[in-house]
């Protein structure tokens, strides 16, 4: 009786080894890699980019950096499609859309980034000036309401002749600076 209970256990034994690697192997078919070369419209590679997976499907999201050569890589990635994003400094962010994973495969991309454009912001902060040192011509303005209140006759010539820098009431002269 010990002897056929030592070999129902041992064939229990063999056939579970037997599965394990079955049901091991069966779950990495269930991944895949993605990876790819970060570089320039020249081909120059471009290292230390932040590199960003993302799938919205499975809601998760990794990061890695491109190596000295350019090159990143996305180890044991679940199937389905990943959005991927590169940002690098002085260049323009640039995003990939509806790359699929296939179970072992590995999906190769290459990202060319342009360099970005240079922004300069300038703000003035301050006020116009009273007296503008740049303009040497004399002004005189005066609103409807200051002319019907000043004590001259009612005519332009005589709303003239009481600017400044005018000589005269009735034909005016005024020092003109050539």
């Amino acid at each position: 009786m010990k002897n056929r209970s030592f070999v129902a256990l041992a064939a229990l034994s063999l056939l579970a080894m037997l599965l394990v690697p079955a049901t091991a192997s069966a779950q990495a078919g269930q991944v895949g890699q993605l990876g790819g070369e970060v570089k320039t419209a020249t081909g120059v590679t471009l290292s230390g980019a932040a590199v960003t997976l993302v799938s919205v499907e499975r809601g998760f999201t990794r990061h890695t950096t491109s190596d000295a050569f350019g090159k990143f890589m996305f180890a044991v990635v679940p199937l389905g499609r990943y959005t991927v994003t590169v940002k690098l400094t002085n260049f323009e962010t640039v995003t990939l859309t509806g790359n699929l994973v296939e179970a072992e495969r590995t999906t190769a991309l290459t990202v060319i980034l342009k360099v970005a454009p240079i922004e300069a912001v300038t703000t003035v902060i301050g006020e116009t000036p009273i007296v503008d040192v740049g303009n040497q011509t004399q002004e005189t303005r005066v609103r409807v309401e200051e002319f019907a209140k000043l004590a001259i006759a009612r005519n332009y010539q005589a709303l003239i002749g009481a600017a400044a820098g005018v000589v005269g009431t009735g034909n005016v002269n005024a020092n003109v600076a050539l």
